[in-house]
């Protein structure tokens, strides 16, 4: 059964866009490019399973494209040569903002068409990556200016006696974090690893957090 949740228009259409690649890539061992695009009919339809609100097919083709001179999010491109009415996911580099949701808990979970489900931190990593890399832009097809031909990764510390981070994640779903003077040459795309001793008895267990990707966690600072 599928469970409709009080989530934006907007954000709706980028979850079944990327609900709908991902099952595409995940079942497809000959997948090409073409594969890969949808008709705006199925994103509004997979959208309108996702939310209580009604998601009508200008989402797809005006505000949600980022082809689109009216649009208000990059979401989706609409570049296909052959056939432009077609839509697929917006690679989150290839504009510098509105790539994909920041509101969203990363622990909420979405039915997939085989009956399992997938979290929405799963949903963001494979954009981040399996999707990425399988569209295979080209840095200077990229819009972003900070985008950072090699991805970085980082591991920053957490002091629990000031900051409860565990806790944090389960309620709050947004935290800005201060930006260490070793990140300072991070770009959008790194990952983020956020670690913590939590003590346990008398042991000290290691507790690790990540991020989809780094303007997740500093896009405010």
């Amino acid at each position: 059964m599928v469970i409709k949740r009080n989530i934006a228009v907007t954000d709706a259409v980028w979850i079944a866009t990327a609900l709908l690649s991902y099952e595409r890539y995940m079942n497809n061992n000959n997948i090409n490019k073409d594969d890969i695009y949808f008709r705006q009919v199925d994103i509004v339809k997979r959208a309108n399973e996702l939310t209580e609100k009604t998601v009508r097919e200008a989402r797809t083709s005006e505000w949600c494209c980022a082809d689109h001179e009216k649009h208000t999010h990059n979401y989706l491109r609409g570049d296909n040569e052959s056939k432009p009415s077609l839509r697929r996911l917006t690679v989150p580099n290839e504009y510098s903002e509105k790539t994909y949701p920041i509101n969203i808990p990363l622990t909420s979970t979405f039915a997939l068409k085989d009956g399992t489900t997938i979290s929405f931190e799963r949903l963001l990593h494979f954009a981040h990556n399996e999707y990425t890399a399988f569209i295979g832009l080209n840095k200077e097809d990229f819009v972003s200016k900070s985008f950072s031909a090699e991805r970085k990764e980082w591991i920053i510390p957490c002091n629990t006696a000031k900051y409860i981070i565990a806790d944090a994640l389960k309620r709050i779903k947004r935290i800005d974090w201060r930006q260490p003077t070793q990140m300072k040459s991070a770009g959008v795309g790194d990952m983020v690893y956020v670690y913590c001793k939590v003590q346990k008895s008398r042991l000290w267990e290691v507790q690790i957090f990540t991020t989809a990707a780094l303007n997740l966690l500093t896009e405010l600072l």
